[in-house]
């Protein structure tokens, strides 16, 4: 299994579950009325059937892998700390955002310390204050973290984040401005998880330690498909953006999907460059 694999079933469910709640606590202006062919309920049936328990855990059992490979959490590949606050009043710009900076948080709960999952949480809380609670207490959570080697560990973190996600996702799928506020979150999550794993395989192929992650270089498919039906639907954050990120996911899954989802290093290259343009796209300058 693939580090892509591990991003889109562990990373987009670990913390999808705090970002999913900004829905509830944000006022979003009502979108334009769009022509849907999918129900809100057909929507949420396919986020669960694309995050159940039993692919979260698998994707916890990798990380492990991950790790020997050489996946590491590095500040300074995340989100620039001045490029977290955007205009109050922009709450798409808020979402894809909260995207970037959930899965900065992920990759430092999975391979970083109990001090880099606190520096990450605390940018994702200026960016909404107004989140009613975190995922799990401190003290759990450095637990958690010095669990994660064990099956016992990763079942417990695997059944804490789907219960809150469960009772989530009945709250986010009863409008469409949440629908569009986590399709723009899902936007920039998968942004930023293209740009690490990206780089990271970069950065192999300079040392000539190349191999073991081009093999494993993954279409990350649950959240593919997740993204191009919201896509479709024109669910993808404000809808002034939707034709501009329509296009941008299209190309994004193609440049990774080349030969078979091991893509030349050319691809890469051009991935990041997307990516990076999309980060300093929505990370203004905090005042």
């Amino acid at each position: 299994m693939a580090a892509g694999t591990c991003f889109a079933r562990a990373a987009s469910r670990l913390l999808a579950c705090a970002v999913l709640a900004c829905t509830l606590v944000l006022g979003l202006a009502d979108p334009a009325a769009s022509a849907r062919s999918m129900t809100n309920d057909q929507i949420m049936a396919l986020i669960r059937g694309a995050f159940d328990k039993e692919s979260f855990e698998k994707g916890l059992e990798e990380v492990r892998w991950l790790k020997d490979a050489g996946f590491i959490y590095q500040p300074g590949l995340t989100v620039p700390r001045a490029g977290t606050c955007p205009m109050q009043d922009d709450w798409d710009a808020r979402a894809v955002l909260s995207g970037m900076v959930a899965a900065d948080r992920t990759t430092a709960f999975l391979f970083g310390t109990y001090a880099d999952v606190k520096r990450e949480t605390e940018t994702l809380y200026e960016l909404v204050p107004n989140l009613p609670e975190r995922l799990l207490a401190p003290k759990d959570q450095q637990a958690l973290q010095q669990k994660l080697d064990t099956k016992r560990g990763r079942a417990l973190l695997a059944e804490r984040t789907m219960a809150l996600w469960d009772q989530l996702l009945k709250r986010a799928g009863k409008d469409e401005k949440s629908l569009r506020f986590l399709g723009a979150y899902f936007y920039g999550d998968q942004i930023e998880r293209f740009y690490l794993a990206s780089v990271m395989i970069l950065a192999a192929a300079e040392t000539g330690d190349l191999d073991a992650w081009r093999l494993k270089m993954s279409r990350g498919g649950e959240m593919r498909d997740v993204l191009m039906a919201l896509s479709k639907e024109g669910l993808i954050g404000d809808a002034k953006h939707q034709k501009d990120r329509d296009a941008k996911l299209r190309e994004m899954f193609r440049l990774v999907s080349a030969n078979g989802y091991r893509p030349p290093l050319k691809n890469l290259q051009r991935l990041v460059k997307i990516c990076q343009e999309e980060r300093n796209r929505y990370a203004a300058p905090a005042r």
